[in-house]
């Protein structure tokens, strides 16, 4: 399964938080894939409001990546939460699951331009040829996934727009990779809309989501 963008802080609390864990141990994944932006970078305890994720029900751990607005906390705050309770961070790195590589790609720092393909590439060596799964926060680099041998993609960021008319907006911004399930040869992303809002708690496009994704 595949949250991303719960914005934990003010508004998105840790109510919420257990709702969607409450989903999530409904289907009872093999894995929970945590793709960005699960604080939303305002102040605020962060260790309550995650405090839910130690009830997560997935056999083969829970994996998380760092979206833009754990930058605005600091990433290593967010990481030393995440890490206290049992999640897998992944800072530009691989592990292998039973077989499956998982490569997980870190937001770009404050300050810090990073090269996102770069650091992908440097994994390159870890993951190509055998099944994988890379996450990574933003749908943007796609086609350079694609060339680097990725199998599936699972990303977040765009909240498709969250509300009118930003979804022309986001669109344009991800190369038409905004929202859904594209499949091209062997290369596979799936951009989820978010698992809630940023900023007011309401949506005019789509709706939020947790994903659920079988692999075959």
């Amino acid at each position: 399964m595949q949250i991303s963008d719960v914005h934990l802080g003010i508004i998105n609390s840790e109510k919420l938080m257990k709702k969607i864990v409450k989903k999530i141990n409904s289907v009872s994944p093999a894995a929970l894939f945590i793709t960005g932006d699960l604080f939303d970078g305002s102040d605020g305890d962060l260790d309550l409001m995650s405090s839910s994720l130690t009830d997560v029900r997935a056999e083969k751990g829970i994996f998380f990546i760092s979206g833009n607005h754990e930058t605005y906390l600091g990433t290593e705050i967010a990481y030393r939460v995440l890490r206290n309770k049992g999640v897998k961070v992944l800072n530009d790195e691989v592990v292998d699951v039973g077989g499956l590589k998982i490569a997980g790609i870190s937001y770009s720092e404050r300050g810090e331009h990073k090269n996102i393909v770069s650091a992908a590439k440097k994994l390159e060596k870890d993951f190509r040829g055998k099944p994988n799964i890379l996450l990574c926060h933003s749908p943007r680099f796609a086609q350079d996934f694609r060339a680097l041998g990725v199998n599936l993609q699972l990303s977040g960021h765009s909240h498709k727009g969250q509300i009118f008319p930003f979804g022309f907006i986001s669109r344009i911004i991800f190369n038409g990779y905004d929202y859904g399930l594209f499949v091209e040869g062997d290369y596979t992303l799936y951009t989820t809309s978010g698992t809630a809002t940023w900023g007011p708690a309401m949506r005019t496009e789509g709706a939020s989501e947790i994903a659920v994704i079988t692999l075959r």
